[in-house]
């Protein structure tokens, strides 16, 4: 075969350090006009954006020479400069979640992820990481946040 084709589509979920709140409603569209910004010039498909107060879900088609590793440190290391503009104090944690995600699955995983506000009504995003770990065979360990 004379081309490499792949289709890499993650699921990608982090927290702010110690759940502080930041991303407030107000914030959600800058903040997705960041990542927008950093899918761009990655040269990675931005499938869906969902944030709540303590946390952002990416939903996004990886090129096959990008690690989901490189994606998320670019993502983390550009937005946390942009968020300290706004809340000094304010961090990522440490570590990311990330989800492969099947065709078959794909429109149902944008639209979870696009209801973030939603969703977090009614459930808490520990609780919401717990579920995550059951469904996904991870064990749960005391740094999830």
């Amino acid at each position: 075969m004379p081309h490499s084709k792949s289709y890499i589509v993650e699921h990608y979920v982090t927290g702010t350090k110690h759940g502080r709140p930041f991303i407030k409603k107000r914030f959600d569209l800058d903040l997705e006009a960041v990542i927008k910004r950093i899918c761009l010039q990655q040269r990675v498909e931005l499938v869906a954006f969902g944030a709540f107060d303590d946390h952002i879900h990416l939903l996004v088609r990886l090129r096959r020479d990008l690690s989901s590793a490189g994606f998320m440190q670019v993502v983390k290391s550009i937005t946390s400069k942009w968020m300290k503009q706004h809340e000094p104090e304010i961090k990522w944690q440490t570590g990311y979640a990330s989800f492969s995600v099947s065709l078959s699955q794909l429109r149902k995983t944008e639209k979870y992820v696009l209801n973030q506000r939603i969703k977090h009504e009614r459930l808490t995003f520990r609780q919401e990481i717990q579920r995550f770990h059951v469904i996904h065979g991870f064990e749960e360990d005391d740094n999830s946040p």
